[in-house]
């Protein structure tokens, strides 16, 4: 579960900076680039980015959920294969 949260927070950072390169595109694109924005504007803009973040946040929570639901089985089962060869190999060793 830690590499979701590390996944996560990855995610969120990268969810972030395309966010704001997108409202800077898009701010850019306006025309009036040089006026200052608003409080009304930035306010509608902070609320987007908390709503798509919110979203974002649920979706990456449930794909890391249903990542290890379905992986941990297999990743256990092949980390236990191969430390079952390795005690083989060891017990051969001993045995020489």
């Amino acid at each position: 579960m830690k590499n979701c949260k590390g996944m996560l927070r990855h995610g969120n950072r990268l969810f972030h900076l395309y966010l704001v390169l997108n409202v800077v595109g898009v701010l850019g694109a306006c025309g009036g680039g040089d006026a200052p924005l608003d409080a009304e504007t930035r306010a509608t803009i902070d609320s987007t980015a908390a709503a798509q973040i919110g979203q974002a946040r649920l979706l990456l929570d449930s794909l890391c959920a249903h990542t290890e639901q379905t992986q941990m089985a297999h990743l256990v089962d092949s980390m236990k294969q191969v430390r079952t060869r390795e005690i083989a190999e060891q017990l051969r060793s001993i045995q020489k």
